[in-house]
């Protein structure tokens, strides 16, 4: 046999024997990368950590307290809590008894409607505004006088900054200057006042004939329920 062609039998059969050992040319070698750890990409930015915070926070403390604290209580039990939310209360005032006698109602007074509009400051429940319409009625049998029982509004001032979360809270001072006319709020009741000056003193009470002085003003009028309210020992 030739040289050359012992040769190149030679080298075809290197190229057999190193190609059963690699089972692939260099060229379609691929790494197997099965074994490299994922590494993901962190999200974790300002504002995701932003986010996070904001989940984590509690909500802020909201008006509907000031509808049911302490100072209130005996308004919500005798159902003189006509409505309530976040930032107002509507009160039910009727005024029916006008002085301290049998305690019966009187044929003639007006209904009440007070709304107090109420704002957080701080731990603070304070008293933005407060206003009232009321609607006088007569039922004495008498011919009325239609002039004196048209309807009325009170654009109240609060005396003060009272805060209704306080449990200490003892009263709360309305008045309005231009008609002459106050409203008393206490725990257990409240006072309708007329002719009650910048400088007149409220008397949380019904004028009495035992009186030293009738005409120290000012002597309130209430409701002959309201007469009645009082806690119970446990409150």
């Amino acid at each position: 046999m030739p040289w050359s062609i012992k040769m190149n039998l030679k080298q075809i059969l290197v190229i057999a024997i190193v190609s059963a050992f690699t089972g692939c040319t260099p060229d379609d070698h691929v790494p197997d990368n099965s074994s490299t750890p994922v590494v993901e990409k962190d999200h974790s930015g300002p504002a995701q950590d932003a986010e996070t915070l904001a989940d984590r926070q509690e909500p802020s403390a909201s008006l509907a307290g000031c509808a049911s604290l302490r100072f209130f209580t005996l308004y919500a039990r005798e159902k003189a809590i006509q409505a309530s939310d976040e930032t107002s209360l509507v009160l039910d005032v009727p005024v029916d008894l006008h002085e301290a006698d049998c305690g019966a109602p009187d044929c003639y007074g007006h209904s009440m409607t007070l709304t107090l509009k109420l704002r957080r400051v701080g731990k603070r429940c304070e008293i933005e505004s407060a206003k009232a319409s009321a609607v006088p009625f007569s039922n004495c049998g008498a011919q009325q006088n239609q002039e004196g029982l048209q309807p009325w509004t009170n654009d109240f001032v609060v005396k003060g900054t009272p805060d209704l979360s306080d449990d200490h809270l003892t009263q709360i001072e309305l008045r309005d200057f231009g008609r002459s006319e106050a409203l008393l709020l206490l725990p257990h009741g409240y006072y309708f006042y007329e002719n009650a000056s910048v400088s007149s003193k409220l008397h949380p009470k019904l004028w009495s004939v035992d009186l030293d002085d009738p005409k120290d003003c000012c002597y309130g009028y209430t409701s002959s329920a309201a007469r009645s309210w009082s806690l119970d020992p446990q409150e």
